[in-house]
């Protein structure tokens, strides 16, 4: 069984979509309840092909890029009423 660990819960969403397209099955109620949404546990039979590495690195270039755009993007502005 693999377990692979994210930051944030929209990183865990994300990388949820990239392994459902990949076909990977995976339980997130097997996960240990304090854990939640924090692991992604898969199954055995469900490791080990090339299009299920490659949505792991994908997930993890999506956190890079959440991390990077929290720290760099600008507060939105405000329209103010005249």
């Amino acid at each position: 069984m693999i377990i692979y660990e994210f930051t944030s819960q929209a990183h865990f969403h994300a990388a949820c979509r990239l392994f459902e397209a990949a076909g990977v099955r995976f339980d997130v109620e097997a996960a240990h309840e304090e854990w939640r949404p924090n692991l992604l546990w898969l199954f055995e039979d469900a490791v080990a092909t090339g299009a299920q590495w490659k949505a792991v690195e994908q997930a993890r270039q999506y956190e890079r890029a959440d991390r990077w755009q929290r720290r760099h993007q600008p507060l939105p502005q405000l329209a103010v009423p005249q």
